[in-house]
């Protein structure tokens, strides 16, 4: 404690006896990462004070719960092959045929696809604990040819996808021209988003336990399809939850945009004033 004037009477200053010994130097997080052998590492993720720290997570989805619990064992179970200790590994399959060299033509030629087709398919790793099949992200998207006369399509697509997924969904163009479809290159007549985590599990659970049941001629899904991709039809993407709700907004927004353009075009239309 130490007294000063100030003005006419004194004034008291209260200091706390540890300030000098506290430290000033305070820790920032590097901005790059340079490599394992450099003296400054950055903290782990989950540390607050790390520049790539993101909350969470807030929930526990009940799939994830069940995946946990129950799928992941049963998946190994399934996969599972019995190899007694010492067998030695099995040669790799050839999978690119190499030429018989038998004309001086066939000499340094790249090796030849598989056959039946060209295309090379990605090798499958054996399933054990390190690498369980499990949900990684969905992405939905959404193709309207019918955009490229009329905006609306997008605005209505836009606003259901993000009333589904609850992100802000973006365009895609074409790659290529359809002349049926009165489509060319680079028309913008798509919308798509990406859900991760927690999220997408969410997501597969209102799929499998909310809109599946609720369609009559669902004809199911075959075990040995290998279904990574799924379509719902107009009247299907309405099951939802959460779209239904939202179909008075998507009124409102595609009611706003025709006063707009209704608007826009009144004003081009008004005739110039002396």
């Amino acid at each position: 404690m130490s007294s000063r004037t100030r003005g006419k009477g004194p004034c008291l200053v209260l200091r706390d006896p540890c300030a000098h010994n506290a430290p000033r130097y305070q820790f920032h997080a590097p901005k790059y990462y340079r490599g394992p052998l450099h003296p400054v590492q950055p903290p782990p993720s989950s540390d607050p004070i790390a520049r790539n720290f993101a909350p969470g997570p807030f929930n526990l989805p009940r799939l994830k719960q069940t995946y946990q619990s129950t799928i992941a064992s049963d998946i190994m179970t399934m996969m599972y092959q019995h190899t007694p200790p010492g067998t030695p590994d099995k040669p790799e399959r050839i999978r690119l045929r190499e030429w018989d060299e038998s004309s001086p033509y066939m000499k340094n030629r790249p090796k030849r696809g598989p056959r039946g087709g060209d295309v090379l398919l990605p090798l499958e790793k054996p399933i054990d604990w390190r690498n369980i099949p499990k949900i990684h992200a969905v992405h939905l998207a959404s193709y309207m040819p019918k955009a490229k006369k009329n905006f609306d399509h997008i605005i209505v697509g836009k606003a259901i996808l993000q009333s589904i997924t609850g992100v802000r969904p973006t365009l895609t163009k074409n790659k290529t021209g359809v002349a049926q479809w009165g489509v060319a290159k680079g028309d913008r007549t798509g919308v798509k988003c990406s859900i991760y985590g927690n999220q997408a599990y969410e997501f597969v659970d209102k799929l499998v336990h909310l809109v599946f049941p609720k369609i009559k001629e669902w004809p199911g899904i075959k075990g040995s399809s290998r279904l990574r991709r799924l379509g719902l039809g107009e009247d299907q993407h309405i099951l939802i939850c959460g779209t239904q709700a939202h179909l008075a907004t998507v009124r409102v927004i595609l009611a706003l945009a025709w006063s707009r353009r209704i608007y826009r075009i009144s004003l081009k239309s008004r005739p110039p004033t002396p």
